[in-house]
């Protein structure tokens, strides 16, 4: 009997967590505007994840930035979208593998700005450096399934700068779950690339709902509603485009184009 007792005391619990969970945490997003999040930083002038990026998007009227983070092999955390330094950099080898002290000499944007390349930051620089008043969309990168390193140092720097506006974002189901495990008070973002991975969703249960731009649909949008989950759309930079979020209430915008000619519209 008391097996039996578990046993439905086990299903009914999986039902509701899969079922009828909710996002009952009041969203960091504002109710009657929409939130535009530099994306990478503003790119125009200097390359992606770079503290001059950063510096360009807070002039040019952003408050949300968002940015991407790994970890060097010393536990230090570096504003990049990828581990290989050949992607971007004058580099050679993985962020992973190296310490910090290596990338000292390292200039990131060869490709994109050849005239006008720039280090790789810290976080902690970062931070420091820009405004307090700054909200953060922390998007850990990983290098494999099960690499967990950003998270600790990350939650440590959050607290030591006292920051008090930021989403952590990842493609990783895992991280999410990680951090609603340990760090409840945390507000998460799971980006979403294709639809067979929307289902994570209802197990990992995150604040906001990142998905690529193309595929919010009527469907995304319900499941928004009914689960009380903010989306967030990426990279949207054409105006039409904007102007649909808009008019679909979709609050987060992440993208590349201007401030100023997005208030145009």
């Amino acid at each position: 009997m008391i097996e039996l007792f578990l046993f439905v005391s086990f299903i009914f619990v999986l039902v509701r967590h899969r079922f009828y969970w909710k996002v009952t945490e009041e969203s960091l997003f504002e109710k009657e505007t929409n939130v535009f999040m530099a994306h990478r930083g503003q790119t125009h002038n200097a390359p992606e994840n770079t503290l001059e990026s950063f510096e360009d998007a807070i002039k040019t009227g952003f408050n949300w930035i968002e940015l991407d983070l790994v970890t060097t092999r010393d536990g230090i955390i570096i504003c990049s979208h990828n581990f290989d330094l050949e992607r971007e950099t004058n580099g050679k080898g993985w962020i992973n593998d190296i310490d910090t002290s290596a990338l000292d000499y390292v200039r990131t944007g060869i490709y994109t700005h050849p005239d006008n390349t720039k280090p790789l930051p810290r976080l902690k620089t970062v931070i420091q450096t820009l405004p307090d008043s700054v909200c953060y969309n922390f998007e850990i990168k990983i290098y494999r399934l099960f690499d967990f390193s950003v998270i600790r140092p990350l939650m440590n720097l959050i607290k030591e700068e006292k920051i008090e506006k930021y989403i952590i974002s990842s493609f990783n189901p895992f991280i999410i779950a990680i951090l609603n495990m340990f760090y409840p008070f945390v507000k998460t973002g799971f980006l979403v690339e294709e639809r067979k991975y929307l289902w994570f969703t209802h197990w990992i249960h995150p604040n906001y709902l990142h998905p690529r731009a193309d595929m919010v649909d009527d469907e995304l949008i319900q499941l928004s509603i009914d689960h009380n989950i903010e989306i967030s759309v990426w990279t949207v930079n054409s105006t039409s485009g904007i102007q649909w979020c808009k008019d679909n209430n979709i609050k987060g915008i992440i993208t590349d184009s201007g401030l100023y000619s997005i208030n145009y519209i």
